[in-house]
């Protein structure tokens, strides 16, 4: 029964469920460049409704931490209501679940749980193209979305830092061979404006295969 008394819905541990979500996604918002710069890049309908899941997916995640922690406190400062006792396996019981549910909790989980399926389960098998720069050599070159870089100059790729290491040999205009799952292309290197480093004009993501 203890946890029934601890996530058993009130008033004050709803305010608190809520409250918790706001805090955690200002500072996601706020604290990740990324996804603020997509939100903004919404229309208003589209930035209200992404909030809305958001805060809906939130409260719903959140929604045990916040018992939790209300219960805690009322145990710990003695404002139990009514006939309520304190019990030292409750107390237990709630701050276990503070352990385990925060947000540091969470993404150490969450984290352990991507580690054990991209290494564990399955592993880096190359890097696919997911879009190009305004001005790309490597779209120019004939390179489509969608395929999967497997090779530079020779050498296998499976990760970032196997692309980034060849192309951190070349000069801006030095040509680099490119394979990918449908075929190789010779790309002219560019400069980026900002590293002045060679770059060949992609966006990539992780692909993943079965070990």
């Amino acid at each position: 029964m203890t946890l029934k008394k601890i996530f058993r819905p009130t008033k004050e541990k709803i305010i608190a469920d809520f409250a918790l979500c706001l805090i955690f996604l200002s500072m996601y918002f706020l604290t990740t460049t990324m996804a603020a710069e997509t939100l903004l890049k919404m229309s208003l309908l589209m930035q209200l409704l992404v909030i809305a899941a958001n805060l809906l997916l939130s409260v719903v995640i959140y929604y045990p931490l916040a018992c939790a922690l209300v219960f805690a406190y009322r145990n710990v400062s003695g404002k139990t209501k009514g006939k309520e006792k304190p019990l030292r396996r409750d107390f237990a019981a709630a701050v276990l679940v503070i352990i385990l549910l925060n947000p540091v909790s969470l993404g150490l989980i969450l984290s352990g749980l991507l580690y054990i399926n991209n290494n564990v389960i399955n592993q880096p098998c190359g890097l696919e193209i997911a879009g190009f720069s305004e001005f790309s050599p490597a779209k120019n070159a004939g390179v489509s979305a969608g395929e999967v870089i497997i090779a530079a100059d020779g050498s296998k790729v499976d990760t970032r830092d196997s692309l980034y290491s060849v192309l951190s040999k070349k000069k801006p205009g030095d040509p680099v061979s490119i394979t990918t799952d449908r075929k190789s292309y010779d790309i002219i290197t560019a400069e980026d404006q900002n590293t002045h480093r060679a770059v060949i004009g992609i966006s990539i993501s992780d692909k993943y295969c079965r070990r």
